[in-house]
């Protein structure tokens, strides 16, 4: 996990992509996304911002709420794709959202998009998605933009808004999920997400 973090926290690329992925955050945590998501955009790598098109509940805001904001960042309506509800079957968390992103990207022939999470919560989302489109659409290159920093030592809300500590807290929790998620069969191992990488970048 050390190396894949390692590749993460590095995976600068500007290639041009179909879209950006805001994976869902509490309202204490979605400026990282934001930033990076607006970013991406006016640099013209993506095309679009999709966001999650789910209800305000389970600590994420809604759709709604986060297109106002983007539009008040200056995004352009245009650029902010949702997520079509009915991708999503069941309650929103990482894994239904990378689910949702997969299937959607195959309907739309995407072979490009990049995903940004809050930077404790990167490396999950990205394991997720991968583990996702090998099962489903194995020609996905999916790219990591991580979300901008915030303060480590500040106290927040993750996970639906029921888990509550420090930022730097949460690294600690996020890899106790990935452990825990890989053994119930949810997640890819480490080595697959590795092969991953390399087949990704060459």
């Amino acid at each position: 996990l050390k190396k894949i973090r390692k590749r993460i926290l590095k995976d600068h690329h500007k290639i041009f992509a179909h879209a950006v992925y805001l994976f869902g955050q509490t309202s204490d945590n979605q400026s990282s996304v934001f930033n990076r998501g607006k970013e991406l955009w006016k640099k013209e790598l993506v095309a679009s911002i999709l966001v999650n098109d789910g209800e305000n509940k389970h600590g994420y805001p809604g759709f709604e709420t986060w297109r106002k904001e983007l539009l008040r960042m200056g995004v352009s309506d245009k650029a902010i794709v949702p997520l079509r509800a009915e991708t999503i079957k069941e309650s929103v968390n990482t894994l239904t959202e990378a689910q949702a992103l997969v299937r959607y990207a195959l309907t739309q022939g995407w072979r490009h998009v990049y995903i940004t999470a809050a930077p404790f919560h990167q490396l999950r989302a990205f394991i997720t998605t991968v583990s996702v489109l090998l099962r489903e659409y194995p020609e996905l290159l999916v790219y990591n933009a991580v979300g901008t920093p915030l303060p480590w030592s500040e106290t927040v809300r993750h996970s639906q808004g029921t888990l509550i500590t420090t930022r730097k807290g949460l690294l600690t929790t996020e890899m106790e999920r990935i452990h825990s998620y890989h053994l119930k069969g949810n997640l890819v191992s480490p080595e697959e997400v590795l092969a991953y990488l390399e087949r990704r970048d060459n």
